[in-house]
């Protein structure tokens, strides 16, 4: 390898990827620095992929994901041009235990989803999120890299499908597993595997070997968060959990969705003076006495602040005294014992089948508790024979809810069991709230669809040089530019585009039905 790549000039080899080494270089021109990855591997499958993510992940352009400047061939190694970043992977930092606050995990974990929803949005999966494919830089500014296994959702991949090898086993969806086709909710699996290792700083899926990791993302529940941290947001255990279904039908279908929710719990921390903006691990063991040196030491394993220890010292004399007291008390001789002449009512549990002689035993005339706890048990109650139910719209995505309660998200069509009966669906969407009822039957389809308001697109974009803005919709808050598909209802709609020190841009944009309107705009700074 020369001296230079192309027209950009080495600095320093950075390091070695997948596909073979990255170094530091220099853009002569525009007078940037650069990180320039090459592949230096034979094999034909390897170069594909790295072809592959210059072709896909090189058409985004997301304040979220690293962009790719350039690609190029010399001396018959190829090579990618990107962004140089500053900082470390987000893997380093939780294997060093890097203290953060809850509401800092859930800033990043935002910035994670919305570079995830552009690619969504594009059409491409990414297919290998974990923390090593997170880059947290020294301005706090968060990058999602390696799109090399990505795959685009309209364009069929020839290329092997063996998960196994592609990305790491922890982090792998059931489906990606069992071979079967991916979508975007793999990627939330992931994700999720992710949320969990940021906040407990613990695998949700563990094993010594590969097989046993398997088995675990197949078969297995991780353990709850909450059993291991003290306030830590139930909400938010159920955001995670919810991304780590098994069934993909039962996890978010939208990554914008967990982005949201995410949004919801962090503005309510950062709204709540009483919060500290910490959380802490609950013991599982007893504490050990720790030697003088290690008592300000660093905890890494868990990156969490312990609460504080508490001095039980003041404890112990009151603990001698019980056990004297208990002492002298059994030593003492017993008092011989009264005949009893007569009693009135005695509660006898006899599994044993034993005869009393006493006649001054009566047979209670009630039932003791113990008895009346195993007729209880025998009373098995009657369940409700169910039957399949399925939902569907015209045009999604829409949250839909059976009686008040949340039962899935179209698309795909969303399935479940219910008893015979009358019931209340909600097809909900950002924008839209319908409501039908249905009667379910024993003998018949039972599937249910509905016709949801006309609908259109909006594409919401920057100018070159612009930087991102938070685009509204009538007042609800629907991403970051760039947007390029908002589905809208049919009529005008108010639109703003939004960023601190800038000023803010608004426009009334008529939506049609199975049309898409588009507004490309530049922000100005307000000074």
């Amino acid at each position: 390898m020369s001296e230079k790549i192309g027209k950009y000039e080495i600095e320093e080899k950075i390091g070695i990827g997948g596909f073979g080494v990255v170094y530091k270089g220099r853009d002569p021109y525009i007078k940037r620095p650069v990180a320039i990855k090459t592949c230096q591997v034979e094999e034909e499958e390897i170069r594909k992929r790295f072809f592959r993510e210059a072709e896909l992940a090189g058409n985004l352009r997301h304040p979220n994901i690293t962009t790719i400047y350039d690609f190029g061939i010399q001396d018959n190694i190829p090579y990618i041009v990107l962004e140089f970043l500053t900082g470390e992977d987000l893997d380093k930092k939780i294997k060093r235990g890097e203290l953060f606050s809850l509401e800092e995990k859930l800033r990043i974990l935002i910035e994670v989803c919305k570079g995830l929803h552009y690619a969504h949005e594009n059409n491409i999966i990414h297919r290998d999120i974990k923390p090593a494919n997170i880059r947290i830089q020294e301005d706090g500014s968060v990058k999602i890299m390696d799109f090399g296994i990505a795959k685009s959702t309209h364009i069929e991949s020839h290329l092997t499908q063996t998960g196994m090898t592609l990305g790491t086993a922890a982090y792998l969806a059931p489906e990606q597993i069992k071979g079967e086709p991916l979508d975007r909710r793999t990627d939330i699996f992931s994700f999720g595997v992710l949320m969990y290792e940021f906040f407990t700083y613990k695998k949700p899926f563990q094993g010594e070997i590969i097989t046993n990791i398997i088995y675990n993302i197949l078969n297995l529940d991780p353990p709850k968060i909450t059993s291991q941290l003290i306030d830590f947001p139930p909400e938010l255990e159920r955001i995670v959990f919810k991304c780590l279904e098994k069934d993909r039908n039962k996890r978010y279908y939208n990554i914008q969705k967990v982005q949201y929710d995410l949004e919801a719990i962090y503005q309510k921390l950062t709204k709540d003076e009483k919060h500290t903006g910490e959380y802490f691990v609950r013991p599982t063991t007893p504490v050990t006495k720790v030697r003088e040196e290690e008592k300000t030491a660093k905890t890494p394993t868990l990156g969490i602040k312990l609460k504080k220890k508490r001095n039980y010292l003041y404890i112990l004399p009151i603990f001698f005294v019980i056990i004297i007291i208990s002492f002298i008390f059994l030593n003492q001789k017993p008092e011989k014992k009264k005949e009893v002449t007569s009693i009135k009512k005695v509660s006898v549990i006899n599994p044993l089948k034993i005869t009393f002689k006493s006649e001054n035993i009566q047979i209670p005339d009630y039932i003791p508790p113990l008895i009346e706890e195993e007729k209880k048990q025998e009373e098995k109650p009657v369940m409700l024979k169910t039957y399949p139910v399925s939902f569907f719209a015209n045009l999604g995505p829409c949250d839909i809810y059976v009686n008040n309660k949340y039962i899935g998200t179209f698309p795909p069509e969303v399935r479940t069991e219910l008893p015979v009966g009358n019931y209340e669906i909600i097809f909900k969407t950002t924008f839209s709230q319908e409501k039908k009822f249905i009667t379910v039957e024993e003998k018949g389809l039972n599937r249910f669809g509905h016709q949801l308001p006309q609908m259109g697109k909006l594409s919401v974009l920057t100018n070159i040089g612009t930087p991102y803005g938070s685009v509204y919709v009538d007042g609800k808050y629907v991403g970051d530019t760039p947007q390029p598909s908002i589905i809208l209802p049919v009529g005008i709609h108010k639109v703003e585009v939004k960023r601190p020190g800038y000023i803010t841009k608004e426009r009334e944009i008529e939506i049609k039905e199975g049309e898409k309107a588009s507004w490309t705009i530049t922000l100005i700074p307000e000074n």
